[in-house]
């Protein structure tokens, strides 16, 4: 005490942030069919964000949008590109598309069938964006429809009319002059 006056002495210390070791993440992944807009960056430090697309006639599930954190980590994992299996072939049928290896989101494959066969299902599926077919691939039922003329031994005829023939019945409607039976 000096002069009546009490001194009072307070020490503070403040911590000193510590240049030189910035927070970085390593580069993130690269995808397939698609980029993200820091692609030339060679530095990730936190706080920065990328972005993902993908190129046309893909879309992509999952963050598009990434950012670096403070612990040195992208914020979540990159984005999948979205792409259907190959879809099936049919029996006496055929689909568009046979060379294509590849299915992205939005495209289209036509199922056509055999002539004799008839299309039972959707004729056009389409990838959708959670990677699968917009509905089942069709199938091909044998029909046979026919207008014309039997003939059994060598003179007596039988007109034969909306002839179906597939695996599980045969039907056969029948007009004849004479009398026989079938």
């Amino acid at each position: 005490m000096e002069n009546g006056v009490a001194m009072c002495i307070v020490e503070v210390s403040f911590p000193v942030p510590i240049f030189g070791s910035l927070v970085q993440c390593l580069p993130p992944p690269d995808i397939q069919n698609g980029t993200h807009n820091n692609q030339k960056t060679g530095v990730f430090p936190s706080g920065i964000f990328v972005k993902y697309t993908c190129d046309p006639g893909y879309a992509l599930i999952g963050e598009t949008t990434l950012h670096c954190t403070n612990a040195g980590r992208w914020s979540s994992p990159a984005p999948n590109l979205v792409q259907c299996q190959p879809p099936p072939n049919i029996q006496n049928g055929t689909r568009s598309n046979q060379e294509t290896a590849v299915f992205p989101s939005g495209m289209l494959v036509k199922y056509t069938c055999n002539p004799g066969y008839a299309l039972i299902g959707e004729a056009t599926i389409q990838c959708i964006d959670n990677g699968m077919w917009s509905s089942p691939a069709p199938t091909c039922e044998g029909t046979f429809h026919n207008h014309s003329i039997l003939y059994i031994g060598l003179s007596n005829k039988i007109e034969a009319q909306n002839l179906t023939i597939n695996t599980e019945t045969i039907s056969l409607s029948v007009h004849t002059t004479t009398k026989y039976s079938i």
